[in-house]
């Protein structure tokens, strides 16, 4: 992950990609004509956006970076027989940041975290009725403490504490 500096920085972007600029899918099928991969029905449009910042703190010492990406992604995707569809949408946003400590000139600290949380919402149709809807909860928080330290020309000590939480939860 980027760090941050003695100068203050910051951004954005955006990102679009619709269904129709996407090249399609072939279907596959067995030797007897039986479909065994529906691509037909898939349809993937994403939009997102991404801002940070970043800079000093404590100039020369502490010095942060930080990121947020909200985001859309629907699809569309349909069972091998072609009469079952499922529309699912991801409106969730991603965050990041990192801390970055110049302790001495021979030891520093360095702390991440993010979140990679979705919640995808899906309704699925057979026949063009609405049977349910599912909502999957996905991703997690993660974060790590670094620390580093110089001992001489020879010795360098890096030791690591992270820790990383997943979810996957379907429910209807």
């Amino acid at each position: 992950m980027k760090s941050g500096g003695n100068e203050f920085r910051y951004g954005a972007d955006f990102y679009m990609t619709p269904e129709d600029f996407r090249a399609d899918g072939d279907d596959f099928f067995d030797r007897d004509g039986n479909r065994l991969i529906n691509r037909t029905d898939d349809e993937l449009t994403s939009t997102s956006a991404s801002f940070y910042a970043s800079g000093p703190i404590i100039r020369d010492k502490l010095f942060f970076y930080a990121l947020y990406e909200p985001r859309l992604v629907e699809t569309v995707s349909g069972n091998t027989a072609g009469n079952s569809i499922s529309d699912a949408k991801d409106d969730t946003a991603t965050w990041g940041g990192k801390l970055d400590w110049l302790i001495t000139d021979n030891h520093s600290l360095e702390f991440f975290g993010f979140s990679d949380d979705r919640a995808d919402v899906a309704d699925r149709y057979d026949e063009g009725s609405l049977i349910e809807t599912q909502t999957t909860d996905l991703g997690g928080t993660n974060w790590a403490l670094t620390y580093t330290g110089f001992f001489g020309d020879k010795l360098v000590v890096k030791a690591l504490y992270c820790e990383n939480e997943r979810n996957y939860d379907g429910r209807t």
